[in-house]
């Protein structure tokens, strides 16, 4: 009985140091000192969200454009004119006058032509690494979208087909959570 009570309390001991030093150790318990810090960076580079850092044209004009491009009050801007856009999308209603209906899709190509110089400047601010966000993809393609859907229906006038990418153009919305998202990360 001795013997056994013993041996229990000696694994009970072993055990329990080496809980405490794996709790000390972090889980690295078998590691040398070299092997926990290659471990732990990482980790912290998994963790860590990397940014590329676009670099400043040499051109002035295309530095003047990136300046402004990069510029928080250029973001508030489109953002503004994103949500106008969505707004004006979702003023259709079936029964509308043709007058109204005139107006609307006056302002909505409008917008189209905004949305087609936002694209040029950032195309010229950001040169190729505009092409690499996906967003930028996104929005290249509502704009190709829409003006494909204008197309069609200049040329054949008694098909409506302008009306098709309105869902698509409204994702466009989606493109501010892009904005908001840092903010969240922040808390």
């Amino acid at each position: 009985i001795g013997n056994v009570l013993i041996r229990n309390l000696f694994v009970g001991v072993v055990i329990d140091n080496f809980r405490q030093m794996k709790e000390e150790l972090g889980g690295f318990l078998l590691l040398n000192e070299m092997q926990r810090d290659w471990v732990e960076m990482q980790i912290f580079m998994q963790r860590k969200k990397l940014r590329q850092i676009i670099p400043e044209p040499e051109n002035s004009f295309r530095k003047k454009c990136f300046d402004i491009a990069q510029h928080p009050r250029f973001t508030y801007l489109v953002i503004f004119i994103i949500a106008c856009n969505t707004v004006l999308l979702g003023m259709k209603y079936r029964t509308e006058t043709g007058s109204f209906e005139d107006i609307i899709d006056l302002l909505n190509k409008v917008f189209l032509v905004i949305f087609h110089i936002e694209a040029i400047f950032n195309i010229v601010a950001f040169g190729w690494f505009y092409f690499k966000d996906i967003w930028n993809q996104f929005d290249l393609l509502i704009l190709f979208i829409t003006d494909v859907c204008l197309i069609l229906s200049l040329v054949f006038h008694n098909v409506n087909i302008y009306t098709v990418p309105t869902v698509i153009r409204a994702l466009r919305l989606g493109r501010i959570v892009k904005f908001v998202t840092p903010f969240f990360h922040m808390f």
